[in-house]
């Protein structure tokens, strides 16, 4: 009989095949953002001026900067998810997972914004890390609020449930509030 795996610090039972699941989508991530990265520069360009086509946004003024700058920060809002979610698959207790989830995500924006500036017609620019980081951030503690929330709900007792009282007193409850 196989052994459950628990972390030492939250006494939770860590769930392996969803921490290698979250891995595997982190490795994508990482991949297509490395893909994106190693575009020259009039190619990223090009991409974005046909993402405002099809958008049909070429009368907006700076929407162009807008749009690459939604970008970097809704793809390391993911990679923040992903990165908690996988640091509370693994068991790390809320605070551990938060930082380690941040602190990945910071790696890689560096990582990555010293790899543009050996890209052609690319250069690497702190304002993107840390949009990149302010991006990993929020979606960081939306994982956690929402995981937060999920597990409070799941645990808190239900006093309609729980009650002692008699199911003839909730129908008399009941019929007064209607007014019957």
């Amino acid at each position: 009989m196989k052994t459950p795996t628990y972390s030492a610090s939250t006494n939770r039972k860590a769930n392996l095949p969803l921490a290698f699941l979250y891995l595997l989508l982190l490795f994508i991530l990482v991949c297509a953002i490395w893909l994106f990265s190693s575009q020259t520069g009039s190619d990223s360009q090009a991409l974005s001026d046909r993402l405002i086509h099809l958008l049909h946004l070429e009368s907006l003024p700076e929407i162009r900067f807008l749009i690459r700058k939604a970008a970097h920060f809704s793809v390391y809002l993911v990679m923040g998810i992903l990165w908690y979610l996988f640091f509370d698959s693994l068991g790390f207790v809320a605070g551990k997972a938060v930082l380690g989830a941040v602190l990945f995500s910071l790696l890689f924006a560096g990582i990555d914004e010293i790899h543009q500036s050996f890209v052609a017609d690319r250069a690497c620019q702190f304002r993107d890390v840390i949009l990149d980081e302010i991006g990993a951030i929020n979606g960081t503690c939306l994982a956690y609020l929402l995981l937060f929330q999920l597990r409070t709900f799941r645990h808190r007792p239900h006093s309609h449930l729980t009650s002692k009282k008699p199911l003839d007193d909730y129908k008399s409850e009941s019929s007064l509030q209607v007014g019957l």
